[in-house]
This record gives structure tokens, C-alpha cells and sequence, in this order.
């Protein structure tokens, strides 16, 4: 299938044990939209499972794995935290 990795890529660590870009893409988007731009959650929602996808084809390393699977807790995680802020602020801004 294209875009597998190769028996001779899997043998070299630095391919094996590294996450591929997409994964930390995900993850660090979604630190950011923890933290400060909670518009840039869908994002790594959608890198995330897109990477898990290819994990699961074998079209990128396993070690991406908890990279994503971290980005999705953060995603899940920054839509609760802006939604209670959010409510909190209509709360106290409709007085």
C-alpha cells in the first residue's frame, strides 16, 4: 500500500520511537487551545484522529500514539474549561 512504512524505516529507531509531525502538530495545537485559542481544538481534534487512522493503517509510527491520544484528553479537556468560562462570563456579564 503507498505510503506504508517500510521494514527497513521500521528497523531505524529514529523512525521507530519518534511521532511523526502530525501528532505533535495535534498535541500543541491543542495546548494552545487550551490555554489561549480555544478556536484552534477542532484542529487538533481533526489532526489527532487523522493520525490515529494512520497509526492504525501502519502508514505512521506507533510511537505518535500518546502524542495524539494527549491531544485528544487536551481537546476534551479545553472544550469543558471555555464552555464553564464561557458560562461563567454570561453569568456575571448579564447582571
Amino acid at each position: 500500500m503507498p505510503g506504508e512504512l517500510c521494514v527497513d524505516c521500521l528497523l531505524r529507531p529514529n523512525v521507530r520511537l519518534t511521532p511523526s509531525p502530525r501528532a505533535t502538530r495535534a498535541f500543541w495545537l491543542a495546548l494552545a487551545g487550551l490555554h489561549c485559542a480555544g478556536t484552534l481544538l477542532p484542529f487538533a481534534v481533526f489532526f489527532a484522529l487523522r493520525e490515529l487512522e494512520a497509526i492504525g493503517r501502519g502508514d505512521a509510527p506507533k510511537a505518535g500514539r500518546p502524542w495524539a491520544h494527549a491531544a485528544l484528553a487536551l481537546s476534551v479537556l479545553g472544550v469543558v474549561m471555555w464552555a464553564l468560562a464561557f458560562t461563567w462570563w454570561l453569568q456575571h456579564t448579564s447582571d
